[in-house]
C-alpha cells in the first residue's frame, strides 16, 4: 500500500511540474547591501523563483520541453528600511525553436521602477482579483506578459487573454504604488506603456508579426528554409508598418534588444534582396544598432 501511495505521488508530482508554464532562475544581487542580513535576500530568491515556477498560471499543460526559460536578475538598490527596497530589474525571456537545439529570445526588458517590501519568509502570493502587495503584483505581470508573447509567437493575437490577465494586474495596483512602473508618469518604459502597447490597436501588425516571426519563420527553418526566410522578412515589414502607426513604442524597443542580435545572424544568411529588407526595415525601427546590422553583409 505505501509503495502505492509513494507511486501516486510520483505521478502527481509528475503531472503538476508538466503543468507550469514558466522554468524561472532567479538572481539578486545587493552591491550596496548595507544593515540587511543576506539571508532576506537568499530566502527571497528561492521564493521569487518557486512563485514563478510552480505557480499555475493558464489552463494549459505544458510539457517540460515547451515551459518558457526566464532569467529574472534583481539588483536591490537601495535599504530603505530593513524592510523595504529599491531595486532594478532584467527579466529575459526564451522559448525553442522547432526541430533545432535553438532558443530564441522573445523578451528582454529592463525595468528601473521596483519598489517593494518583504519580511523574512514573507509569503509571495498572487491574487487574481485583488492587489496584494507590490512585489507580488510586479511578476505576476510580467509572467502574463511573457506568457502573452510566447502565445504570440504559436498563433496570430494567440496572447490576447494573457495580455488582458496582465492589464488587469496594472489596473487593480492602487494609485500612488509605485507609480512612476504603473502609471503613464513622465516615463514611455515602464509596465503601465508595455500592457498599453501590447493593447493598442496600433500595434496589432507588430503582434501578428510575431507569429509569422516565429511560427512560419524560425520554426520552419528546417523544413522550408527559403520560405521560412520570405516569412521572416514579410514579418519584419509587418513591424515596420506599425512602428510607422505607432514610434517609440516601448513594445517595438523590446523586440529590438530582444532580437537585433538573432537578426545580424539571420541576415547573414539571407539572400541579397532579403538582406537589402532587412536593413532597410531594422534602419527605421532601430536606427540604434545599426553599426551591428552592418554585420550582415549589405555591401554588395
Amino acid at each position: 500500500m505505501k509503495k502505492i501511495f509513494i507511486l501516486f505521488a510520483f505521478l502527481m508530482a509528475s503531472i503538476a511540474i508538466q503543468a507550469q508554464e514558466l522554468n524561472a532562475t532567479v538572481t539578486i544581487n545587493t552591491p550596496k547591501l548595507a544593515n540587511v542580513d543576506r539571508k532576506v535576500f537568499d530566502v527571497l530568491k528561492q521564493q521569487l523563483q518557486e512563485y514563478l515556477s510552480n505557480q499555475k498560471w493558464t489552463d494549459d499543460v505544458y510539457e517540460p520541453e515547451e515551459r518558457i526559460d526566464v532569467n529574472v536578475n534583481l539588483t536591490i538598490d537601495k535599504e530603505l528600511s530593513p524592510t523595504s527596497f529599491d531595486a532594478k530589474l532584467t527579466i529575459q525571456a526564451s522559448r525553442p525553436v522547432y526541430n533545432s537545439d535553438y532558443e530564441t529570445t522573445i523578451f528582454i526588458n529592463s525595468d528601473d521602477q521596483i519598489s517593494f517590501s518583504y519580511e523574512l519568509y514573507q509569503p509571495i502570493q498572487y491574487s487574481q482579483t485583488t492587489f496584494t502587495d507590490n512585489f507580488s503584483a510586479i511578476f505576476a505581470f510580467y509572467a502574463y506578459y511573457i506568457i502573452a508573447m510566447d502565445y504570440d509567437t504559436f498563433s496570430p493575437l494567440g496572447g490576447e487573454p494573457y495580455f488582458t490577465r496582465a492589464q488587469e494586474i496594472q489596473r487593480l495596483v492602487p494609485q500612488g504604488i509605485n507609480k512612476d512602473g504603473w502609471q503613464a508618469g513622465t516615463t514611455t518604459r515602464n509596465r503601465y506603456w508595455l500592457i498599453e502597447n501590447a493593447t493598442n490597436p496600433r500595434m496589432k501588425s507588430f503582434r501578428e508579426a510575431m507569429y509569422m516571426y516565429h511560427r512560419q519563420g524560425l520554426d520552419m527553418f528546417t523544413v522550408n528554409p527559403e520560405d521560412a526566410k520570405n516569412k521572416l522578412v514579410q514579418a519584419l515589414d509587418d513591424i515596420n508598418k506599425a512602428h510607422a502607426s505607432y514610434p517609440n513604442a516601448h513594445m517595438t524597443t523590446v523586440f529590438n534588444t530582444s532580437k537585433s542580435n538573432e537578426l545580424v545572424e539571420i541576415g547573414k544568411g539571407l539572400n541579397k534582396p532579403q538582406k537589402s529588407k532587412l536593413f532597410e526595415v531594422m534602419s527605421k525601427v532601430d536606427p540604434a544598432n545599426m553599426n551591428k546590422y552592418q554585420a550582415i553583409g549589405i555591401n554588395f
